[in-house]
């Protein structure tokens, strides 16, 4: 069951939740295009294409902040 009493009181507390929640996504998501360098840094040297893996977690993180707004 659902306690109603620690539901927020106004919708809009909600929907500021989410849209905080969406740009900490949004945010590394781009960062993934604009510091290529220093996401393939911090992976290991044995992964090959790792700026391929790096632009698609990128992508995947971009979707993922579209999905929490929708």
């Amino acid at each position: 069951m659902i306690d109603e009493s620690r539901l927020p009181l106004h919708p809009a507390v909600g929907m500021t939740g989410r849209i905080l929640f969406t740009l900490i996504f949004f945010v590394s998501g781009v960062t993934h295009f604009t510091d290529i360098g220093g996401y393939t840094s911090l992976m290991h040297e044995s992964i090959p294409y790792r700026t391929f893996w790096v632009l698609i977690s990128g992508v995947v993180e971009l979707a993922g902040a579209v999905m929490i707004l929708c």
